[in-house]
Protein backbone atom coordinates (compact mmCIF):
# COMPACT_ATOMS: atom_id res chain seq x y z
CA UNK A 1 0.00 0.00 0.00
CA UNK A 2 2.82 2.46 0.41
CA UNK A 3 4.33 2.26 -3.05
CA UNK A 4 0.45 2.90 -4.00
CA UNK A 5 0.75 6.43 -1.67
CA UNK A 6 4.18 7.02 -2.93
CA UNK A 7 3.15 6.90 -7.04
CA UNK A 8 0.69 9.06 -5.88
CA UNK A 9 2.44 12.21 -5.01
CA UNK A 10 4.73 11.32 -7.24
CA UNK A 11 1.65 12.07 -10.02
CA UNK A 12 1.02 15.13 -7.84
CA UNK A 13 4.09 16.30 -7.93
CA UNK A 14 4.53 16.14 -11.66
CA UNK A 15 1.00 18.01 -12.41
CA UNK A 16 2.27 20.85 -10.21
CA UNK A 17 5.54 21.02 -12.06
CA UNK A 18 3.20 21.43 -15.62
CA UNK A 19 1.21 23.62 -13.79
CA UNK A 20 3.35 26.36 -12.60
CA UNK A 21 5.87 25.40 -16.07
CA UNK A 22 2.60 26.38 -17.97
CA UNK A 23 2.48 29.93 -16.34
CA UNK A 24 5.29 30.71 -18.32
CA UNK A 25 5.32 28.49 -21.29
CA UNK A 26 4.52 31.24 -23.62
CA UNK A 27 7.15 33.98 -22.46
CA UNK A 28 10.59 31.74 -23.07
CA UNK A 29 12.65 32.97 -25.84
CA UNK A 30 13.76 29.14 -26.48
CA UNK A 31 10.29 28.56 -28.43
CA UNK A 32 11.21 31.01 -30.89
CA UNK A 33 14.76 30.07 -31.83
CA UNK A 34 14.01 26.94 -31.94
CA UNK A 35 11.19 27.49 -34.51
CA UNK A 36 13.64 29.62 -35.96
CA UNK A 37 16.21 27.19 -36.26
CA UNK A 38 13.87 24.26 -37.73
CA UNK A 39 13.03 26.81 -40.58
CA UNK A 40 16.73 27.49 -41.28
CA UNK A 41 17.59 23.60 -41.71
CA UNK A 42 14.28 22.82 -43.31
CA UNK A 43 15.27 25.38 -46.31
CA UNK A 44 11.79 26.68 -46.21
CA UNK A 45 11.65 29.30 -49.00
CA UNK A 46 8.83 31.77 -49.48
CA UNK A 47 5.83 30.14 -51.53
CA UNK A 48 6.57 27.14 -49.63
CA UNK A 49 4.21 25.57 -47.63
CA UNK A 50 4.37 23.94 -43.96
CA UNK A 51 1.58 21.08 -42.67
CA UNK A 52 1.51 20.92 -38.97
CA UNK A 53 0.76 17.33 -37.64
CA UNK A 54 0.49 17.14 -34.19
CA UNK A 55 -0.75 13.56 -32.48
CA UNK A 56 -3.22 14.20 -29.57
CA UNK A 57 -3.39 11.66 -26.52
CA UNK A 58 -6.69 10.91 -24.75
Amino acid sequence: MTKQIDLNNYKQEIADLYNRRSQTYDDSQWHLLTCQRLLKYSLIRSGKHILDIFEQRM
